[in-house]
């Protein structure tokens, strides 16, 4: 069974409640999260972000290299059209 977690609205609900025994103003029962939780989620946009950026740059060689391929090729094909007209 899933418990919902308590909404705090203001500072003040926060301190007001510290009188209750069964109440505890800690980070898993007001539901922040907690340091280290905060800590893994950043690595993981920050990782995510890293790998769009290498997907990017590697997609920007890979059209370098087919566009060098290309102009490489034409400019053989065009010194052998030339060498076979010559013969």
């Amino acid at each position: 069974m899933v418990m919902p977690m308590p909404s705090i609205m203001t500072s003040d609900q926060l301190r007001t409640m510290r009188h209750v025994k069964s109440y505890r103003a800690c980070p898993t029962s007001t539901g922040m999260p907690m340091w280290c939780l905060e800590m893994g989620r950043v690595y993981q946009e920050e990782l995510a972000l890293s790998i769009r950026k290498m997907r990017r740059l590697r997609r920007l060689y890979q059209e370098e290299a087919a566009r060098c391929h290309r102009e490489l090729r034409r400019r053989w094909l065009a010194a052998a059209g030339r060498q076979s007209r010559s013969s």
